[in-house]
C-alpha cells in the first residue's frame, strides 16, 4: 500500500472499545423549584448544534413516554437541562453544559402504545438573558473592549475577544446585547493585520468567541479526516479493532457548494465600488474594493481565481452608497463612521467563506468545536491503483473551517455532523496552457483531446 503521509491526529489513549463510544454520566431536566427527573431512561435521541452562523447554541432531546412524565414533571417552560458526556479514548474532559427548555413539540401517541413521543427543545441561557435586555447607553473605547463590557454586564462571564485597534465612542439605541456586539463585529478592526476585517462572533462549548475569520482559518488542523478508496484498503482494514483509523474515518460525505462564482461576483465579493458623501465637508470619496489585492489568510493555500480574471478584472457591479458626518462624535473620535475601511473587505470575506462547502459525518468527537480547522481527504474520481501515490482530490481535499457542529448522542453511539467550508484551493486554478486537453503534450487519452 502506498504511504499516503495521512494519520489520525488523535490517538486513544484509554478505553475506547467500540466505534462511536460515549460516555454519558448525567441527563437530567430540573425544575425551577428545584425537583429533579433523570432523562436517561426516556430519551431516544439527544442532539445539539453549534454555528458560527449563530450567536448561540440549540438543541432538544427525543423523549419516549411511558411513565407519564408530564402529570409527574409538569414542564412550563421554566426548567433547564443538564448534560455531562465526553468521548473516551482521546484524552478529552468531561463536557458539563446546561440549557434552558423553551419548548416542548411533535407531542405524538402511537395506535395501541402506552407511551408517548414529543421533543423538548432548549437554547444557551444566555439567549433567555439577551432577548430580555435592551442597552441605551453610551461607550467609548476599543471595540473589543466594548464587546467584554458589554457581554459582561448583560449576558454574565467572560469573553474571549481578539483585541482591536483605535479608540472609539458608540451609544447603542436600545439594542439588545448580542445585536450590539454583531453590529460592531462588522465595524471592527484587528490590532494586527488591519486589513482583515472580518471579526466573527458565535458560541461554542468554550463559550462565546470575538474573533477574526483570518485567525480561525490561521490554525493548525485539530483532526485529519478521511475516506479512503475501496481498491487501495489493505485486507481486514474495516477490523473493529482498528478503532484509531475507524474514528479517522469519514461515514458519509456530500459536497453543498464547489463553485458559484456568478452569486458571488453578484454579491461583490471579487470587486465592487463605495461612494462616500461627508454631509458635514460635503466632499465626495470613491473606493475600489479588489480581491487580487486582498492579501488574507484564509483556509487553503491559493486564491479562488486565477490572476487575471474575468471577475476580478471586469467592471464591478456592485455600488455601496453611504454618508458619514466628520466630528460626530468629536475631535478626539474621527474613524467612528470609516465605512471604507471595512464594509467591503467584510461583506466580500463573509461571503467568499461559502465558495466550498461540504457536510461530513463521522464519530464523535467532545473535543472538537465549532470554528476548528479540519483536514480532510476524499478520492478523486475515476480508477485508482495501490500503487498511486496521490488518490485524494488535490482540489477538494485539505483544510476546511468546522463552520456547523452537530453533536448527537443516541443509544446506538455518539456522531457529529459538521458543515465544513473553505475560501481558498489547495491547488492553484489552471490557466489556458496548463488546462486538461489544451498543451500540445497532452496525451491522445486525455477527456478532452487536442484538435
Amino acid at each position: 500500500m502506498a504511504d499516503f503521509n495521512i494519520k489520525p491526529r488523535v490517538a486513544p489513549s484509554d478505553n475506547y472499545d467500540k466505534l462511536d463510544a460515549y460516555e454519558l454520566t448525567a441527563l437530567y431536566m430540573e425544575s425551577e423549584s428545584g425537583g429533579k427527573v433523570d432523562l436517561k431512561p426516556l430519551y431516544q435521541n439527544f442532539s445539539f448544534v453549534e454555528d458560527m452562523s449563530k450567536v448561540a447554541m440549540s438543541g432538544s432531546v427525543l423523549i419516549k413516554d411511558a411513565v407519564n412524565l408530564f402529570e409527574t414533571f409538569p414542564i412550563s417552560g421554566y426548567e433547564k437541562i443538564h448534560v455531562t458526556f465526553r468521548t473516551p479514548g482521546i484524552d478529552s474532559n468531561f463536557i458539563k453544559k446546561s440549557f434552558d427548555v423553551i419548548e416542548v413539540t411533535d407531542k405524538v401517541k402511537g395506535t395501541n402504545e402506552r407511551a408517548e413521543v414529543y421533543r423538548i427543545k432548549f437554547v444557551s441561557p444566555s439567549v433567555i438573558r439577551n432577548k430580555s435586555t435592551r442597552i441605551s447607553k453610551s461607550y467609548t473605547g476599543k471595540i473589543s473592549d466594548i464587546v467584554k463590557d458589554i457581554y459582561t454586564e448583560y449576558i454574565g462571564g467572560d469573553l474571549d475577544a481578539q483585541e482591536t485597534k483605535n479608540e472609539q465612542r458608540y451609544v447603542i439605541p436600545r439594542w439588545s446585547p448580542f445585536k450590539s456586539i454583531e453590529w460592531l463585529s462588522q465595524r471592527a478592526i484587528p490590532a494586527k493585520k488591519d486589513r482583515e476585517t472580518n471579526y466573527m462572533f458565535f458560541e461554542n462549548l468554550d463559550g462565546h468567541k470575538f474573533i477574526t475569520l483570518s485567525e480561525l482559518c490561521s490554525q493548525e488542523p485539530a483532526m485529519t479526516y478521511f475516506s479512503l478508496p475501496t481498491s487501495i484498503r489493505e485486507p481486514g482494514e474495516r477490523s473493529t479493532e482498528n478503532f484509531s483509523r475507524l474514528f479517522s474515518n469519514i461515514k458519509t460525505y456530500r459536497f453543498m457548494k464547489v463553485s458559484q462564482k456568478m452569486k458571488e461576483f453578484l454579491e461583490g465579493a471579487y470587486s465592487s465600488v463605495l461612494y462616500v458623501h461627508d454631509v458635514t465637508t460635503k466632499q465626495w470619496g470613491r473606493f475600489i474594493y479588489n480581491y487580487n489585492e486582498d492579501d488574507l489568510r484564509k483556509v487553503g493555500k491559493e486564491k479562488l481565481t486565477k490572476n487575471k480574471d474575468k471577475y476580478v478584472e471586469n467592471a464591478p457591479v456592485v455600488f455601496n452608497l453611504t454618508t458619514k458626518q466628520t466630528g460626530l462624535m468629536g475631535k478626539d473620535y474621527p474613524d467612528v463612521q470609516n465605512h471604507e475601511d471595512w464594509l467591503q473587505k467584510s461583506g466580500a470575506q463573509r461571503t467568499l467563506l461559502d465558495s466550498v462547502k461540504m457536510r461530513i459525518s463521522v464519530s464523535g468527537n467532545s473535543r472538537l468545536r465549532v470554528g476548528d480547522v479540519v483536514e480532510v481527504f476524499i478520492p478523486k474520481s475515476g480508477s485508482i491503483k495501490k500503487s498511486d501515490t496521490e488518490w485524494f482530490d488535490p482540489f477538494h481535499s485539505g483544510k476546511y473551517l468546522v463552520t456547523t457542529l452537530r453533536h448527537t448522542i443516541t443509544s446506538e453511539g455518539y456522531t457529529n455532523t459538521m458543515l465544513l467550508s473553505k475560501n481558498g484551493y489547495e491547488k492553484g486554478m489552471p490557466d489556458k496552457s496548463t488546462f486538461l486537453g489544451t498543451s500540445s503534450n497532452s496525451p491522445s487519452s486525455n477527456i478532452m483531446e487536442k484538435k
